[in-house]
């Protein structure tokens, strides 16, 4: 019988869920180093956001966004040149892209 990878278990949509909610609780006692939750300032972040997407995108047909599409500029996909500059293709472009 083989083995459940328990890294398997951590990335299901309860276990995110499960971490996200201990994440929170952290931000809001103060105990996350790099940034800070603050509830009351929520509404105005919210309509920054809106604002910003009813600018940009008046349609609100915003584009998908992931990591990915960072390394995308001005037509040009900056991934594709790394790794053709790079020499990297098939699994070794996707063990770079996952690291």
């Amino acid at each position: 019988m083989t083995k459940p990878n328990p890294v398997t278990a951590l990335m299901t949509p309860e276990a995110v869920r499960a971490r996200s909610a201990e994440l929170f609780e952290q931000g809001l006692e103060g105990r996350l180093p790099w940034f800070r939750i603050d509830l009351p300032s929520l509404d105005v972040a919210t309509a920054r956001v809106v604002s910003e997407i009813r600018h940009n995108y008046p349609s609100l047909e915003v584009p998908f966004h992931s990591r990915w599409r960072h390394f995308e500029f001005d037509g040009a996909d900056l991934w594709a040149d790394l790794c053709a500059a790079h020499g990297l293709a098939g699994r070794e472009r996707a063990i770079a892209g996952g690291d």
